[in-house]
């Protein structure tokens, strides 16, 4: 009997051993030894992560493994224990765990009906938006309403320090039509000086042309003169030159001795003849008649 019941046991233990041992070998031969490599682009992934299940047909084949964002999607790797046959009417979606947020990958491999596509193919899969999804969208609604609320109430009464934006739109108009009234006065005013501008500015060119003939004209003509002139008083100057060079002499004799005491002679001559002519105007007076050539 205590045999039977050792033997019994030596086959439970054996069999709990192979067990373990196979479940154990599963699951490092899933975890470190996948059978197949998928690349699935998403435009959004939501709450799903690394280790997420990937489930075909509601039975798990493997795991999420990595995520990576690419331009403006996100490229999600995942290794499968089993290999997997991916036709054309495929479908791939990340659907909702539980009402937690948790998110599972569900893969449609499709049928024979679209043709086979390469393992290296990247898969396109679509985000299925789901209970989390909804609560959270709730409260985003919720937030706007309230957004919409205070607006509506800011919009109505202002504030303090602030106007409503009714207020605001007429004080932008009404700077809107001052700004246009000062460009349409700015092309008035413009339109209505152009011409006088336009006529002012023709004279000015007209003038200036005429005087650039006159002086192309006369030009020639006043430059001759210029140069006869030059050539004349240059004549002058050699000739008031020589005049200073021939005056130097007389000048020298004007200086002597002897002129000096004809020039005494003559100075006391016109003192005598001074007080003679006084003398003769005096006794003209007194009634005495000379002789015309007495008088000087």
């Amino acid at each position: 009997m205590a045999q039977a019941q050792r033997t019994v046991g030596y086959a439970v233990l054996i069999f709990l051993s192979v067990f373990i041992a196979g479940t154990m070998g599963y699951a490092v031969r899933t975890l470190f030894f996948p059978q197949d490599i998928r690349y699935i682009a998403f435009d959004q992934i939501g709450q799903l992560r690394i280790d997420d299940m990937v489930k075909v047909r509601g039975t798990t084949i493997g795991r999420v493994s990595n995520s990576a964002k690419h331009k403006n999607q996100v490229i999600i790797t995942i290794e499968c224990s089993q290999s997997l046959e991916m036709h054309a009417n495929y479908a791939v979606r990340i659907i909702d765990k539980g009402i937690m947020g948790d998110r599972v990958l569900a893969i449609s491999p499709g049928d024979s009906s679209g043709p086979l596509l390469d393992p290296g193919d990247t898969l396109e899969g679509m985000y299925q938006a789901g209970v989390a999804d909804a609560i959270a969208n709730t409260w985003r609604l919720k937030a706007k309403i309230d957004q919409y609320k205070r607006l509506s109430v800011f919009l109505r009464r202002g504030s303090s320090v602030e106007m409503t934006l009714a207020e605001r739109f007429d004080a932008f108009v009404r700077d809107l039509d001052s700004v246009s009234l000062a460009i349409f006065d700015g092309f008035a005013t413009v339109h209505r000086k152009l011409p006088t501008a336009l006529d002012t500015f023709g004279t000015l060119l007209y003038d200036a042309n005429f005087y650039a003939r006159q002086t192309q004209r006369n030009l020639p003509e006043l430059l001759a003169n210029m140069e006869s002139f030059v050539s004349d008083a240059d004549s002058a100057l050699t000739y008031l030159e020589d005049l200073a060079a021939s005056m130097d002499k007389p000048l020298a004799e004007l200086s002597s001795a002897d002129h000096l005491l004809w020039q005494q002679h003559l100075e006391g001559l016109r003192v005598s003849l001074k007080d003679i002519n006084g003398a003769l105007k005096k006794l003209k007076k007194k009634g005495f008649i000379l002789h015309p050539k007495l008088v000087f």
